[in-house]
């Protein structure tokens, strides 16, 4: 199976969070985690704890904020 990329516009990007058992589509955010939820003409979601999603929000910081362009 080939890895798929999907472009998403940041201008036009929306981002909200959803909390534990909440529904998202036909998925429901699984016990003790939560969702950072990114929409655009297609969500995706990323699952985990609090403290795992702010690590990851974190490490983006870092890569945007250390690129020389």
């Amino acid at each position: 199976m080939s890895v798929r990329y999907e472009a998403i516009d940041a201008r036009y990007a929306t981002v909200s969070v959803a909390q534990e058992g909440e529904e998202l589509g036909e998925d429901l955010v699984g016990d003790g985690k939560m969702a950072l939820v990114i929409s655009y003409d297609e969500v995706v979601y990323i699952e985990g704890t609090q403290v795992e999603l702010l690590q990851l929000i974190a490490n983006m910081l870092t890569v945007v904020m250390d690129r020389d362009d």
